[in-house]
């Protein structure tokens, strides 16, 4: 366990100064030891991170699950760096057992998001398109090992843009990883410079003759809902009434992929609705994924016209409601009071608008029994929320302002095994999460800690950690208003590497 020394306000830090207060941070772990842990915190003055927010608020006891889509995370490089710009073929002679299934694969997906794009952003689109697609049949490419000051990692092959902004080219990953479901491995993480991406792979798909095998059991488990859904009356409800009761609202490793909700039993918004949209565009249901600043939900076009659903917020767990399902772009605010289905203006005009008004939901056909897993973990309905939120506060207006997010300003190595770094406060905060890992993606396992420390301090120092070692951090504020933490966008990573 590391420890963190606080350094209060106009201080300065000093490593050989030892009357700092001292605050010991439990690493988020189970959630059968919260309240055990809470109640330490009340006697010791400790901090500890969030572990899952619903926010109920006074709406009756509904669990709406709070902004746990991955932010776009775009690691610059410069333009001079020099990458391994292919896949590498496996070295094993023998591919046979390790073949893909043939499927039709765009079939899980809808052109309607790359009708809108101009001629710019269609050519990245399609080049990544090409690239994920060859990575999701052929078994016998690998994704490469990519290392530098600040980040590391498996990653696809490079695709090349020219003619658009960075936040153009942001634009364009989310939309392409959203409406692209059926390229489980991949995610809103790459590299960049002026003319290149490279889609960050997670590392349990990045060799090929375990990623066909892989491949083959999400298909074989997601193509089981598409069949039951065919055979249905009401096609979009049973895939909406199978993902609710054979998936449970919990965070893990693949939890921004339809690979959590399919083969784990478990996801957060960004699974559950990606599985949606796969399933019913494999029915011939056009779908597409929209999303806010930290939500995501689905549009469906039926035959009245695209009309809004959002399947994890209809997920109460021991049973499933409909006040978020088929509803108008007005109509799936229904109580939504953080702004979590309000899409922003330049994404909006990528998506349909949904201006059909509901009807009501005969709620008799529900599926009874789940579908028969392939994995040995099972569907569970508990629900442990998840530990990445990203939760905004807004003024109300339609600018929906937003929190300010702290800058870390310096982070620097002190002794073998600390380092400490400062920062910029921000006005109002009522503290701040900080995160510390040796993943520059500050993936879950990767020796991630995550630390609260109040707003009084400037400087923080973290110690017990490992010499010769890199170190990424970053943090975001926290503000507590009418009792529900709401949370920055994350700062600016900082990394450096521990002394020898």
């Amino acid at each position: 366990m590391t420890n963190i020394i606080l350094n209060p306000i106009g201080k300065k830090l000093n490593n050989n100064i030892l009357n700092y207060k001292e605050a010991f941070i439990m690493k988020n772990t189970f959630k059968k030891i919260v309240a055990f842990v809470l109640a330490m915190v009340i006697m010791f003055g400790g901090c500890v991170t969030e572990t899952g927010v619903y926010a109920a608020g006074s709406n009756s006891g509904l669990k709406m699950a709070t902004g746990d889509l991955a932010a776009v995370e775009a690691i610059k490089i410069p333009d001079n760096t020099t990458l391994n710009n292919s896949t590498v073929k496996s070295t094993k002679k023998n591919l046979k057992s390790s073949f893909v299934e043939t499927r039709v694969w765009d079939k899980y997906s809808s052109n309607y998001v790359e009708s809108k794009l101009n001629s710019y952003e269609k050519t990245l689109y399609n080049n990544l398109d090409e690239i994920c697609h060859d990575f999701l049949v052929d078994s016998s490419l690998n994704a490469t090992y990519q290392t530098g000051s600040n980040y590391s990692g498996y990653y696809l092959p490079v695709a090349q843009y020219t003619g658009l902004s960075s936040k153009e080219v942001e634009r364009v990953i989310e939309l392409f990883v959203y409406e692209n479901p059926q390229y489980y491995f991949t995610t809103v993480s790459y590299l960049t410079n002026s003319t290149c991406v490279y889609l960050y792979c997670y590392d349990k798909f990045a060799y090929g003759e375990d990623r066909a095998q892989t491949t083959n059991a999400v298909f074989d488990k997601l193509d089981k809902y598409v069949a039951t859904a065919k055979k249905a009356t009401d096609v979009e409800k049973t895939a909406h009434d199978l993902i609710c009761k054979n998936v449970s609202y919990q965070s893990g490793t693949y939890d921004q992929s339809m690979y959590s909700a399919l083969m784990e039993g478990k996801t957060v918004c960004a699974g559950y609705s990606q599985t949606l949209s796969a399933i019913l565009n494999a029915c011939g249901m056009e779908t597409v994924l929209a999303y806010s600043k930290g939500h995501a939900w689905n549009k469906v076009k039926t035959s009245a016209g695209w009309k809004a659903v959002d399947s994890t917020w209809d997920d109460q767990g021991s049973k499933i409601v409909y006040y978020w399902y088929n509803k108008s772009d007005s109509d799936i605010r229904y109580k939504d009071t953080r702004y979590d289905h309000y899409i922003e203006a330049n994404v909006a005009k990528y998506l349909p608008a949904a201006t059909i008004e509901s009807q009501k939901i005969d709620t008799t056909e529900a599926p009874t029994t789940k579908i028969p897993s392939s994995t040995s973990a099972p569907a569970t309905t508990e629900r442990t929320g998840t530990t990445e939120t990203d939760v905004y506060v807004y003024d109300g207006s339609d600018s929906m302002k937003e929190l300010e997010t702290p800058t870390i300003t310096s982070l620097t190595a002190v002794t073998k095994k600390s380092i400490v770094f400062t920062f910029d406060r921000v006005e109002g905060a009522t503290n701040y999460e900080i995160k510390c890992s040796t993943s520059a993606s500050f993936k879950e396992g990767s020796n991630t800690d995550t630390y609260t420390i109040k707003d009084r301090y400037s400087a923080v120092k973290i110690s017990k950690l490992t010499k010769n070692k890199r170190y990424y951090v970053k943090m975001r504020q926290v503000k507590i208003v009418g009792g529900q933490k709401n949370y920055s966008r994350w700062s600016n990573v900082k990394t450096v590497c521990t002394m020898k």
